[in-house]
């Protein structure tokens, strides 16, 4: 899907310069750290807007107007845009110039692998699963959690730097096949001959 396109659904500004977490509203979901991010480009004069695309989960209610809320306190309620879950994720990507996976901690976030191989360059946090999923940083940006500072200057490092940014988009988008199903099906399938073969190879001693 073209990008004017998706944005036109999401009733996104086609000109903008645009960064998104999509995924419930949740606290480890980090969506906070986005907002103070954007409050931080806009003390720059950085025009960049986030789109924040999900529904609380039960145990969050009443999260989504704390972000509603400090979005306007921090005088950026125009830079941030909330849109609800939708089960049609192409659209949400495909409106994205940078996908953020913001998450505290995220076991294996598959949003990660979803953005990299529709080409969206990935700036994730240094914990859970996501460093693997990004090649410890060379399929994507890693960030500290909860460091909306310094979420803010990888994304302008990438707002600023066009080279660097199709480097991390064409190496992100590559680095996703290693994710398919074909081959983590290929995987298991020889960790399973491995282990159950009579004669399995020994260990080489160093």
């Amino acid at each position: 899907m073209e990008k004017e396109q998706a944005r036109e659904m999401l009733l996104v500004p086609s000109h903008d310069f645009v960064v998104g977490v999509i995924g419930r509203i949740d606290k480890q979901k980090g969506q906070e750290s986005a907002i103070r991010a954007i409050k931080e480009l806009k003390n720059r004069d950085m025009a960049v807007k986030v789109l924040i695309i999900g529904d609380e989960t039960h145990g969050e209610q009443g999260y989504l107007v704390f972000l509603k809320k400090l979005a306007t306190e921090l005088g950026v309620e125009q830079q941030v845009l909330f849109r609800p879950f939708t089960s049609d994720v192409v659209p949400c990507f495909a409106a994205l110039d940078i996908f953020i996976m913001s998450s505290i901690s995220e076991p294996v976030g598959m949003v990660t692998v979803e953005a990299m191989a529709l080409g969206i360059p990935v700036i994730g946090t240094n914990s859970g699963g996501t460093p693997e999923l990004l090649n410890n940083g060379k399929a994507g940006i890693l960030y500290e959690p909860n460091n909306a500072r310094g979420l803010a200057d990888k994304i302008e490092g990438l707002y600023l730097n066009g080279n660097e940014y199709n480097r991390i988009r064409a190496l992100g988008k590559e680095h996703s096949k290693a994710f398919s199903h074909k081959i983590q099906c290929e995987m298991i399938e020889d960790l399973a001959w491995r282990l159950l073969s009579p004669n399995p190879p020994l260990a080489t001693s160093l």
